[in-house]
């Protein structure tokens, strides 16, 4: 978990330099180890899924649609009621 934390972390920075595509490999390997370690659904894996979407090159209109699909699947696992994530 730990390496994924870093590649989470990594991801962030490298989107704070304006280096989308490693922010984007970054945010994909955490992604996938958090899916392979925690599952589809986990809070984590679903911030991983947020974040590769901001730094992904698609339209606006594609990302509001996928960051809803997000914000769907967050309110099932988590509840509508959570306001952490």
């Amino acid at each position: 978990m730990e390496i994924l934390d870093a590649c989470n972390a990594l991801g962030q920075a490298c989107g704070w330099v304006g280096d989308w595509d490693d922010s984007r490999r970054y945010f994909e390997r955490a992604k996938e180890g958090y899916e392979e370690q925690l599952g589809t659904d986990d809070a984590n894996t679903l911030e991983m899924t947020r974040d590769l979407i901001m730094s992904t090159r698609i339209s606006d209109g594609e990302k509001i649609e996928k960051l809803r699909d997000v914000l769907k699947r967050v309110e099932m696992a988590l509840g509508e009621e959570n306001v952490e994530f």
